[in-house]
């Protein structure tokens, strides 16, 4: 059984009951570790809410993971993330496959998104999305020294 990991400022927005509903099949994840993202990692999910997560991508795990009856669904709906290699879907869940070399920079993508979540209720989807590939590209500039 994989293990889900929050962080301390995760915690504080995850209540008892949320950590009950996650889905089995992200309970049935066969190795390595899902951090939570999306709107349920920042408080700002509603009842029907999906389920998104990343992970490092990793070739055993992404054969393992389609073999066990996830879906690679590109970059959908994140079009053109330079931090993900894919997403995997089953279910109501998503799990951003994340570039190795990017892991740190999607924590602390996390990290700004927790931080500034109340300016984000202001936003759009769209804004919010703009917002982040906006991060996500200087982010990826400054580790691949561009």
């Amino acid at each position: 059984m994989s293990r889900v990991y929050y962080t301390i400022a995760d915690a504080s927005l995850i209540t008892q009951q949320t950590l009950e509903q996650i889905p089995n099949v992200v309970r049935e994840w066969p190795c390595g570790i899902l951090h939570m993202t999306g709107s349920r990692s920042v408080g700002m999910h509603g009842p029907k809410s999906d389920w998104d997560f990343y992970s490092q991508y990793d070739d055993v795990l992404y054969s393992n993971m389609i073999k066990g009856g996830w879906i690679d669904v590109g970059d959908w709906p994140y079009g053109g993330d330079p931090l993900l290699s894919t997403i995997l879907s089953k279910d109501n869940v998503h799990v951003q496959m994340i570039k190795p070399n990017y892991m740190e920079a999607k924590h602390q993508m996390q990290a700004y998104l927790r931080r500034h979540r109340t300016s984000l209720y202001r936003m759009s989807k769209d804004q919010r999305r703009e917002e982040y590939q906006r991060l996500a590209y200087a982010l990826t500039r400054m580790i691949d020294g561009c």
